[in-house]
């Protein structure tokens, strides 16, 4: 608690910061980690802040959820531009001349990566769990670590900037107790550095009742989940791109007079050996499509054990393990189908380049 001398007080979760005397923030500066509870949020009052009280209720915000790291940044990290703009303006107020850049130096700011914070926290062994970005301005900045590994869905440059109340963004599996590392660090210039490291403990703040005393299982069974749903997600994006592969070459071939319909029927062929392995990995759309029940699908089955379990600390149930078994066993077996589909559609490609059929995705021209 701080007080203001009669004006007021503020309930603070951490002021370590505070205490910090100013003459040590010269560079920047990672502060000392309190040590976090372990704990999986509830929102069963409902979504949002305020959930089911209603918006007359008086709430205020929780600190942040997780390991909060806190950092100072004396000065913050300037792009090539934005250092030649501030340069500019010194000259400017001086009265002095600015010349246009060169094209070489224009080029070096148009292909800059912008500077970036990094945290990265690392287990007793020294593995990466989980890599944090961070604000690169100016000042002092808080960023959390919410206990999990990165999630293993597929990677979305553009993902969407709201949720339903009832959706939740991608998550990966739940951390163990036990000691860590953060590690601040900067990239300028495309060169990365480390700054400084700083050691804390995540502390369980639960320990009995359903919660699992064999944190190491409950560790492995979410990690061999998170392999397979990475696996299973990924082969769901490959197999929609060869779908799209195989739509338009079946408009190339009736722009390409070389081909002929041995070519259209191949790639029917493919189209039909496509709509198969459809059916394991999402399901029978015909029969579920009528509103009649239907073997339960692969991914299906793989998203089950996620939202079943990976927001949980008990103890991994039997009905778990035999899915996964499951899961893992028709996964393997139909992998090496979706590659098989792949390899003749490729010799297809070639085929059809040979042709001359116009371009269509997934192939690199070729010339002369």
């Amino acid at each position: 608690v701080v007080g203001t001398f009669g004006r007021g007080f503020y309930i603070l979760d951490d002021y370590s910061a505070l205490r910090t005397p100013a003459g040590n923030l010269g560079e920047p500066t990672i502060f000392e980690v309190r040590d976090p509870w372990l704990f999986i949020r509830d929102d069963r009052r409902g979504w949002g802040g305020k959930g089911d009280f209603g918006y007359g209720r008086y709430t205020a915000d929780n600190p942040p959820y997780g390991a909060v790291f806190s950092y100072y940044l004396p000065e913050g990290l300037k792009s090539l531009k934005e250092q030649r703009r501030e340069a500019e303006k010194e000259r400017a107020k001086e009265g002095g001349d600015n010349p246009y850049p060169s094209w070489d130096e224009l080029r070096a700011e148009d292909r800059e990566e912008d500077p970036s914070i990094t945290l990265t926290v690392r287990d007793t062994d020294g593995k990466v769990v989980r890599r944090v970005s961070g604000p690169a301005g100016k000042g002092y900045h808080r960023v959390a670590w919410d206990f999990r590994y990165p999630a293993p869905d597929a990677t979305d440059l553009a993902p969407p900037m709201g949720l339903a109340p009832w959706q939740s963004p991608p998550q990966g599996a739940l951390a163990k107790p036990g000691q860590y590392t953060v590690t601040l660090s900067q990239r300028v210039r495309g060169e990365s550095s480390d700054i400084a490291t700083e050691s804390f403990a995540v502390k369980p703040l639960f320990n009995e009742g359903l919660v699992t005393d064999d944190r190491d299982a409950l560790l492995a069974f979410q990690m061999r989940t998170d392999k397979l749903y990475r696996a299973v997600d990924g082969a769901d994006g490959v197999a929609g791109e060869i779908e799209n592969r195989i739509n338009h070459l079946l408009k190339a071939v009736t722009d390409t007079p070389a081909a002929d319909e041995s070519h259209a029927m191949a790639l029917r062929d493919l189209n039909a050996r496509m709509q198969e392995l459809r059916v394991l990995l999402d399901g029978d759309t015909t029969v579920t499509s009528r509103n009649e029940q239907a073997p339960l699908s692969l991914s299906n089955r793989v998203g089950f054990l996620l939202f079943g379990h990976w927001d949980s600390q008990a103890a991994v149930g039997a009905n778990y393990e035999d899915s996964l078994a499951i899961a893992e066993q028709q996964f393997t077996g139909w992998l090496p189908q979706l590659k098989s589909v792949a390899a003749d559609l490729a010799e297809l490609e070639a085929e059809l380049q040979q042709a001359g059929a116009p371009w269509t995705p997934g192939r690199i021209p070729n010339y002369p």
